[in-house]
């Protein structure tokens, strides 16, 4: 019986021991709380799905890649890589321009220079369909001019490379316009503009 009872305080001692040890631990993590993203999700989704580079500084070095290296340090849900550190996406014309700015900024500039031109032919192609004519505002059997269907975007026709950097914030309305159905159709027309222009330029040298 004496011994019965020695047995249950050793047992009784060696669980509170463990009890304290669990709830003392130091180590013991804190409950992550999602942070907020500081960089609009919109700008940076507009420079990834047109394909940009970037220019960053990550611990100290530069960086230059597709835009979508930024992920993993501005978008919140990489609870291991995120930091509210870089607080800027600027928008240049060439990795050039991208220079000299504060290593909290990010970088980006249009880089596919041939495909983007696709996809302004296929944004033209698009916006000259009577469906796209009515969801802006503009009568389908009227005589429109590109300089209309763009004016009421506040963009100027022809498009340009430029526009993606200087007026990103009108084309993004621009290709948000577009439907499910015809944005694929976009991405095809800039992929087949480039695949001509690529093959035309390997067989000239």
């Amino acid at each position: 019986m004496k011994g019965y009872i020695a047995f249950a305080v050793i047992l009784g001692l060696f669980l509170f021991a463990l009890f304290m040890f669990d709830t003392n631990d130091p180590q013991e993590e804190e409950p992550r709380v999602r942070q907020a993203r500081v960089i609009p999700s919109d700008k940076f989704g507009f420079a990834r799905e047109f394909r940009f580079s970037s220019r960053m500084v990550i611990d100290g070095e530069v960086s230059i890649a597709g835009v979508g290296q930024a992920d993993l340090f501005i978008s919140p849900h990489w609870y291991d890589t995120f930091t509210p550190f870089y607080d800027q996406l600027v928008f240049v014309h060439s990795e050039d321009e991208a220079v000299g700015f504060p290593d909290n900024v990010i970088v980006a500039w249009p880089e596919h220079h041939l495909w983007l031109e696709g996809i302004i032919i296929g944004f033209h192609q698009a916006m000259a369909e009577p469906d796209n004519r009515n969801r802006h505002g503009l009568p389908p059997l009227e005589p429109i001019t590109p300089e209309r269907l763009y004016s009421n975007l506040g963009l100027t026709y022809p498009l340009t490379i430029a526009d993606f950097v200087d007026n990103w914030e009108q084309m993004l309305r621009l290709w948000q316009s577009f439907t499910t159905i015809e944005r694929p159709r976009i991405r095809r027309e800039a992929s087949r503009h480039y695949r001509e222009h690529r093959q035309a330029d390997t067989s000239t040298e």
